[in-house]
């Protein structure tokens, strides 16, 4: 998933990191539609020109323009392997967490985001894998948590 799609996968709100105080933020973009990407290597022409919107920050109260650089901000994001498994939100790594725990059993996973869940890379999801991605994800979501009782 570091590489970006031409499909309209990305819509908001979007959870990114806030560049004032890395905690979650929110992201809206002005014109209220999803964002096509394109798929890294093509052509220029078919990308959204118009990635601005609106970041808020509930934990600092930060309410400012924004343009996304997508998926560098995002706030759900595991690095494993040189490659990025980014989620829009945290209902949607909680998807992903449960597609990787499933191994075999995969198939039944992942409805809520299955356009995202089928273009997880195989580097996320193999067996050998599988335990230092759990792992991961495990503490960007109590990290999470533990940010939203503020004990931070």
């Amino acid at each position: 998933m570091t590489a970006l799609y031409e499909f309209p996968l990305l819509v908001a709100p979007i959870s990114l990191a806030c560049p004032s105080c890395g905690g979650e933020a929110v992201f809206r973009t002005r014109h209220d539609k999803p964002l096509p990407v394109m798929r890294a290597g093509e052509a220029p022409g078919r990308a959204v020109a118009d990635w601005s919107g609106e970041l808020h920050c509930p934990a600092c109260a930060r309410r400012s323009p924004h343009v996304l650089v997508w998926p560098d901000q995002a706030y759900y994001q595991v690095e494993h392997r040189g490659q990025v498994l980014w989620a829009l939100d945290r209902p949607m790594m909680q998807t992903f967490r449960n597609v990787i725990a499933a191994g075999a059993d995969r198939a039944r996973q992942g409805q809520a985001h299955r356009v995202h869940v089928a273009r997880i890379p195989s580097v996320f999801l193999s067996a050998r894998a599988r335990p230092a991605m759990l792992r991961k994800i495990d503490r960007l979501l109590q990290r999470d948590r533990k940010q939203d009782r503020g004990d931070g």
